[in-house]
């Protein structure tokens, strides 16, 4: 009885430390309440007032009510990460960021999708875009052109990570690579994506708004074969007379979407979370909502 009490307890151990990586350490936005000489005041997202966080980045790129990323470190110390926007001028950040001090070695490792050794020690710039084979093969700056680059390089098989960032413009991805975001919450893309055979989009966010006439979507269906959306936010608001659609299909490929939200909203015209003309749309696990219906076959 006492060898299956004490197995119980060191099950128990386990299970709290698993806990304890899986909250305590996970990136979480806030809100800038305060800036100092050196350091910030912020609000988390769970509503705690943090004082004196350091930040990586420049401070003259922040004001009152922006939104910056936190990262802990292993004594459970904030540390805020400032996140550009895609068509900025400023020069990169000069900073540099070992993600071991930040992420327990399970995130790192379910973020490199195992391409990696969850134990490797990385010098990466904070905001870059990371093209991932075997390792880290490649790193570019956090622009849409830098995005094309890196779509544009990648080989079958590859992942591509992309920073807490919102970038804007349309990309096309490419067949067999995978596109990951650090959290729905952290990573923003507000282009059109066009899919491709066997690519992955995943967690992250796809937002569009406009208002016009014209139609606006987030994502469209590869020409053949099937593109995966998984653990994504996608949303799409068209202010104008415009249908609005969050994933459609008229190439002839296929789209599977699992554990994701999909919403689209036209003031004047038709919303539909999804719209299938030419090819299918599977959704396993997700929610779908459309200002006018769920779906559209045409």
């Amino acid at each position: 009885m006492t060898t299956v009490r004490r197995l119980e307890f060191s099950l128990i151990q386990q299970l709290r430390g698993a806990i304890r990586d899986e909250t305590i350490h996970r990136p979480q936005t806030a809100t800038v309440i305060e800036i100092g000489l050196s350091r910030i005041r912020v609000r988390a997202s769970n509503g705690s007032v943090l004082n004196d966080v350091p930040v990586i980045g420049s401070l003259s790129d922040l004001s009152v009510n922006s939104t910056v990323f936190l990262l802990w470190d292993e004594a459970s110390r904030p540390t805020a990460l400032i996140s550009p926007v895609s068509d900025v001028t400023d020069a990169l950040p000069t900073e540099v960021f070992d993600p071991s001090q930040y992420f327990t070695k399970v995130e790192i490792a379910r973020m490199l999708d195992g391409k990696a050794d969850a134990g490797t020690v990385y010098t990466l710039y904070p905001h870059n875009v990371w093209r991932i084979q075997s390792g880290l093969t490649a790193q570019y700056s956090y622009s849409a052109l830098d995005l094309d680059q890196a779509l544009a390089e990648a080989e079958a098989g590859d992942l591509i990570m992309l920073p807490p960032i919102s970038i804007r413009g349309d990309h096309a991805m490419v067949a067999q690579v995978r596109l990951r975001g650090w959290s729905r919450e952290m990573t923003k893309l507000t282009g059109k994506i066009t899919g491709a055979d066997q690519a992955s989009i995943e967690n992250l966010t796809i937002s569009r708004a406009a208002n016009n006439s014209s139609e606006l979507y987030a994502v469209r269906g590869p020409d053949t074969g099937t593109l995966n959306i998984k653990g994504c936010d996608i949303t799409v608001s068209q202010a104008g007379s415009g249908r609005a659609e969050a994933v459609y299909t008229d190439q002839g490929g296929n789209v599977v979407v699992w554990d994701s939200d999909l919403y689209a909203s036209s003031v004047g015209g038709q919303g539909y979370g999804v719209v299938s003309a030419v090819g299918k749309i599977y959704l396993r696990h997700s929610r779908c909502i459309g200002s006018t219906d769920r779906m559209l076959v045409v």
